[in-house]
């Protein structure tokens, strides 16, 4: 039997996995052993009786409120929905309700120019980095900490993988290095490129940093690591091979 890699922490606690999309979902599902698929209660709830779901009142949008999903005793799942604001919101509004050992936010990502990753390749992020909170001008780029307004007081604006659990996952992972998370993804060569230049990351994805911000705030020990599904540059030119990415996510989390 492989030892179980994030057993440090679940031994004590459950651990929340942090994914954007339905899609990497099913994957970490699908490599998990199950316990009971009833969602944890959600903040401010009655826990359910089994095999129904917490309810609240939906937003203005109508839809639910975020759902926290028990697989098994040691892992719990998080669907946040793709972008920053959903990682940070759907991140603080489970942590209201569990007490958690730690974070890891997984999922897919693409390779930036010079990684020389090819998809199905996995990334351990040394550091998430907001990539384009700032300001742009004639000289550069300016990040908001440079100019004096950091996410988090006393911090820039790349949150580091928390040691322990880094280097519970490093086996995990071919690739290490800080990955950009990005409002807009880079569909051209000189955006690509820009990101390297600015953040020095071999990744990209939308929501690492947005939950380091959030575990950083209430002292949760926080990681990302992820799957290469794509590169990144020219849109024409991307090669993408998304079930390659999703089964190495699969054998990714089964090894937890």
């Amino acid at each position: 039997m492989q030892p179980r890699r994030l057993a440090p922490f679940t031994d004590n606690a459950p651990v929340l996995i942090l994914v954007a999309a339905e899609i990497e979902a099913r994957a970490v599902r699908d490599a998990l052993p199950p316990g009971t698929t009833t969602p944890a209660p959600a903040p401010g709830s009655t826990a359910p009786a089994t095999g129904t779901t917490a309810t609240n009142t939906p937003g203005s949008t109508g839809s639910p409120p975020w759902r926290v999903h028990t697989i098994n005793d040691r892992f719990h799942l998080l669907i946040t929905g793709v972008g920053k604001a959903n990682a940070a919101g759907a991140l603080a509004y489970a942590l209201r309700a569990d007490a958690y050992a730690a974070v890891v936010n997984t999922g897919v990502c693409g390779a930036l120019p010079g990684s020389n990753l090819e998809p199905g390749a996995c990334i351990l992020a040394t550091s998430s980095v907001f990539a384009d909170e700032g300001m742009r001008t004639r000289d550069g780029f300016d990040d908001i900490a440079s100019m004096g307004f950091p996410p988090v007081e006393g911090a820039g604006v790349g949150f580091p993988a928390h040691g322990p659990l880094a280097a519970a996952l490093a086996p995990c992972a071919e690739a290490h290095g800080p990955i950009a998370c990005v409002s807009t993804c880079s569909g051209t060569d000189a955006l690509a490129l820009d990101i390297v230049a600015r953040t020095h990351a071999i990744g990209e994805a939308m929501e690492g940093a947005a939950a380091g911000v959030v575990c950083a705030r209430l002292g949760v020990p926080f990681a990302e690591v992820r799957v290469v599904s794509n590169s990144t540059g020219e849109r024409a030119t991307q090669r993408w091979d998304m079930p390659r990415a999703l089964a190495r996510l699969g054998a990714l989390v089964g090894a937890w």
